[in-house]
């Protein structure tokens, strides 16, 4: 029998608080603003794009300088770069092993990119009297200029692309408000954003009456991102056939204490889930998968048997497909 239309079902929507609505709703639209310039990296680009590192690298250090240098990954998507690099430049397993390096060589920092520079702080402050260096996929030119400013043992700062550093423009995260947040950080000013198939770097946003930016929210589809699958707290489960569901474009979510919010942000619209609702959008949206879902529900509701749940799921799914938050995959 074909599910009920989602009018003749109980909503899984719990209705916003007035404070809710006051802080979600313009975050939705400023989330739309900031998906449209959104810059997503892939492997298969990523490895494009750290062809031209190899390549700054080359053209500034000789084949035996080269082989005299360390190189550590920054945790955990400067590993995968740095994969890429070691590849590119050939380096030996042993130059990817920064604790035995000589410190009268240099260590080469890698990372996907740097936003504010957090990251790269946190390294720098232990390496006093080194020799190091940085490479990035990704960076504003500001940020290399106070990296090496406030680090002077930091030899040389590279990136294989500039990330646009943009004028404010009164938005939520760009009206002074931020940099004030973020003073002390090697870099506080609005970028275009950037993400990766590995990793969503934490995109801080304010919304009205927060005295701290959030960087809860994605908004990168899980099934894109391995991140942002991993960060809907799922157990690995292995099953139905992956991307049956995904999430589309334009909907940014976060899970908090247990509420799950999703931001519709073509529509404008904002959703509350808890419980049961919530637990049904993170497995179709994280495993793609209805057999899949089922049997994390199963596991994570004991309390109901399995027709309660495949009838329960399926017609919160048909509410999520209604609400544009869930939609098939097309049959390739």
């Amino acid at each position: 029998m074909a599910p009920s239309s989602p009018s003749a079902q109980v909503s899984p929507f719990t209705p916003l608080t007035r404070e809710e609505e006051l802080r979600l709703w313009p975050l939705a639209v400023h989330a739309g603003h900031l998906l449209q310039t959104l810059r997503f990296v892939d492997y298969r680009r990523a490895e494009n794009d750290a062809a031209p590192l190899a390549l700054r690298l080359r053209d500034r250090f000789s084949p035996e300088e080269l082989r005299r240098m360390a190189f550590a990954g920054l945790p955990r998507g400067g590993f995968i770069v740095l994969a890429m690099l070691a590849y590119q430049l050939d380096l030996r397993p042993d130059q990817l092993q920064p604790l035995d390096y000589d410190s009268s060589d240099i260590i080469c920092l890698v990372d996907d990119c740097s936003l504010s520079g957090l990251r790269l702080q946190q390294m720098l402050s232990n390496m006093a009297g080194k020799r190091a260096g940085v490479a990035l996929l990704y960076s504003a030119a500001g940020l290399r200029a106070a990296v090496q400013e406030r680090y002077p043992f930091v030899e040389f700062c590279l990136s294989a692309h500039d990330l646009a550093e943009k004028q404010p423009d009164g938005s939520l995260s760009e009206d002074g408000r931020m940099e004030s947040l973020l003073d002390g950080r090697l870099y506080a000013g609005p970028l275009e954003t950037v993400a990766f198939a590995w990793n969503e770097p934490d995109l801080m946003v304010l919304t009205p009456f927060d005295e701290q930016p959030a960087s809860e929210w994605r908004f990168v589809p899980p099934h894109k991102c391995l991140k942002n699958r991993a960060a809907l707290s799922l157990p690995p489960i292995a099953a139905g056939a992956a991307d049956e569901w995904i999430v589309p474009d334009g909907i940014v979510y976060g899970w908090f204490d247990g509420l799950l919010y999703l931001l519709n942000t073509t529509k404008q619209q904002v959703f509350r889930l808890d419980n049961f609702a919530a637990g049904c959008w993170r497995a179709l949206a994280g495993y793609g998968s209805l057999e899949t879902a089922v049997q994390f529900l199963q596991q994570s509701h004991p309390d109901l048997d399995i027709s309660q749940t495949k009838s329960n799921l399926t017609a919160n799914l048909s509410h999520f497909e209604a609400a544009g938050l869930l939609i098939s995959q097309p049959t390739p």
